[in-house]
């Protein structure tokens, strides 16, 4: 290489080391700094969403907070009323009465609760009802479903708010 260089005129060695110097520059630029301007960007960007997740994920915790707090204490089950009683009542009225096949209760202040060929989104706007408007919270659920779509088989365990 040197006696290549040493055998070139004077200006064809300035080319040379003029066209050398670029493609070095050209070279450090493209495999040096910009992967490095580019790797500096995602992560700016990545933070940026990460900050947003993190103010979302904030106001969602203050939300639970304060729902918790406001949650069952409005919708708890009167000392009065029976959860049977509840249960079954509440059951009739949400479309559930023909589906209901047996209600249980036991000493532990729960309820078991079996249900055939019951509508699925029925069941669970029942349930949802019986958690906002009484307090009565699900201990267990088994849920199968069943040859006709939407129809599912369900036993549920329900207790009584403490």
């Amino acid at each position: 290489m040197k006696e290549w260089i040493n055998n070139l005129q004077p200006r064809e060695r300035l080319i040379v080391f003029v066209a050398g110097t670029l493609l070095f520059i050209f070279m450090a630029y493209a495999f040096g700094w910009q992967p490095l301007v580019k790797h500096n960007q995602n992560l700016a960007s990545n933070i940026n969403k990460q900050q947003g997740d993190l103010d979302a994920m904030i106001k969602a915790a203050a939300e639970i907070k304060r729902l918790r707090g406001s949650g069952t204490r409005a919708g708890k089950l009167k000392s009065s009323q029976s959860l049977l009683g509840v249960i079954n009542q509440s059951a009739k009225a949400g479309k559930l009465g023909d589906s209901l096949k047996k209600v249980e209760g036991d000493q532990k202040k729960s309820v078991r609760v079996w249900f055939e060929q019951v509508a699925f989104d029925d069941l669970i706007l029942w349930l949802g009802n019986l958690e906002k408007n009484n307090g009565i919270r699900i201990v267990s659920i088994v849920i199968d479903n069943q040859n006709v779509p939407g129809r599912v088989n369900a036993k549920v365990v329900l207790q009584r708010p403490s």
